[in-house]
């Protein structure tokens, strides 16, 4: 409760719990001028005590509060005048929806997820009906032309190499020679005519970024920004992806998508290029591409092709109640960041290796992005996928008492379908969410044994 100055004159426990202050250190204090309001929210505040002043009543309205230890609080408050006497004081009602706002937040972040999830998908559907239906080298121009679309790029090149290692990019013909005024210009390039970062990404097998404008030969399209990633095949690389000159610079993002098309790309290629290959080599072929298109290349687990797949199987299926466990690894990227890939990857075989001791012959294990992989469990309620995460944990405890300098951690997510009326997309999402729940949970001290560990290392 306050006066229409905003003085503070009584509350009561909730309150004090709400905002760590005692009422005694409050009574007579103006919240207009404390830290308990940022200064960008004072004027709201002050409108609202202007309504009260004309005895009209307020809210609900949306506050973020400061509390005396520093962290903060989402309140929904309501204000209503009172005439006590001759005064008119103002009787505040405030209820914290912090966990709401937060079980929001993350629920819309699962939705653009799964939206882009839902773009990509389509992106490398377009990118199979491509190669599957166009038999001559037209399948280059198409493919890098849905590329540039997706990533709001202007140029751009797709090829691969021949035997010989020459450089191929029939789709230079299509999006790129007509714009380029170099004498002599061609789309066959042999490895000692290979230059710029294009080049360094066929030689090094590596994926190049740049966000910096190109010093280019005179006639050459002016390139502002580039990014160029390898298809690699097996050990060898195959091919190539550039694409250039977005409007705004290329992200972390852009580049783990770019990498993985080319990895979705990689086999379908490789059978392009080796078509005329005996039908006994081709069968065997086919086999592996149909393996490698399925599984994810670091752990041998099924990838998020297949996922896709067994979710719209499942959804017609009589394998009701179907459980979901989603799972992430923890502190991923600031252990590739501070002790490389290598490091980042044995994590990750790990926790592959734990989870697979724990789950069941029939269960489906998958990688569906960097740190990110999903089990789904046909024939299993909510109760029974809980004794699963149990396991999964026990695994995961041994794992680490044999391994402590650097342990695992994991976040893990439940959700379940009982009948198949639910959409098993939805029950993904739900487990995703509650994963991410986890992780919040879990950030701190898994963050905070990484950076131990790093910081014995370093001494």
């Amino acid at each position: 409760m306050s006066d229409l100055k905003g003085n503070f004159i009584d509350g009561n426990k909730t309150a004090e719990k709400i905002i760590g202050y005692k009422k005694e250190e409050l009574i007579g204090k103006n919240f207009l001028k404390l830290k308990v309001l940022s200064p960008g929210q004072l004027p709201k505040a002050a409108k609202l005590l202007a309504k009260n002043a004309l005895g009209l009543s307020t809210g609900p309205d949306e506050f973020t509060l400061t509390r005396k230890d520093g962290s903060t609080v989402i309140v929904e408050l309501s204000t209503h005048p009172l005439k006590i006497g001759k005064r008119t004081l103002v009787f505040s009602i405030g209820r914290d929806i912090s966990d709401r706002k937060r079980a929001e937040k993350a629920t819309l972040e699962a939705k653009e997820r799964a939206e882009e999830i839902n773009q990509r998908l389509i992106l490398l559907n377009e990118i199979s009906n491509i190669f599957l239906t166009i038999e001559d080298e037209k399948i280059y121009g198409e493919v890098i032309r849905l590329i540039l679309n997706y990533f709001e790029s202007k140029n751009g090149f797709f090829g691969y190499l021949d035997q010989d290692g020459t450089l191929i990019c029939p789709s230079m013909d299509s999006n790129m020679r007509s714009e380029c005024r170099m004498p002599g210009k061609t789309n066959k390039f042999p490895p000692d005519k290979w230059g710029g970062i294009w080049g360094r990404t066929l030689r090094e097998k590596k994926t190049f970024c740049s966000n910096e404008p190109f010093k280019t030969p005179r006639g050459h399209i002016p390139i502002k920004r580039a990014l160029s990633t390898p298809i690699i095949y097996g050990s060898d690389a195959i091919g190539i992806i550039m694409i250039g000159n977005k409007d705004k610079d290329y992200a972390f993002e852009d580049i783990t998508l770019i990498e993985n098309i080319s990895n979705f790309i990689s086999p379908v290629l490789q059978g392009r290029l080796q078509k005329n290959l005996g039908e006994a080599q081709r069968k065997k072929l086919e086999k592996q591409l149909m393996f490698i298109s399925l599984h994810d290349k670091l752990t041998n687990i099924y990838n998020r092709t297949y996922f896709e797949e067994e979710l719209s199987r499942l959804q017609k299926s009589r394998g009701f109640p179907i459980s979901m466990i989603s799972i992430d690894v923890d502190g991923l990227k600031l252990i590739n960041d501070s002790l490389g890939h290598n490091t980042g990857d044995k994590l990750l075989k790990a926790c592959v290796s734990a989870v697979i001791k724990a789950i069941r012959k029939g269960d489906i294990f998958a990688r569906i992005g960097g740190d990110e992989f999903i089990v789904i469990l046909p024939r299993t309620d909510i109760e029974n996928g809980k004794n699963i995460i149990e396991r999964i944990n026990k695994e995961l405890a041994l794992y680490n008492n044999g391994n402590r300098k650097l342990p695992l951690s994991l976040s893990i997510g439940l959700a379940a379908s009982n009948k198949n009326t639910d959409l098993l997309i939805d029950t993904y999402i739900r487990s995703d969410e509650s994963m991410y729940n986890n992780k919040e949970l879990n950030r701190k001290a898994a963050i905070s044994k990484i950076k131990d560990y790093l910081n014995k290392i370093k001494k």
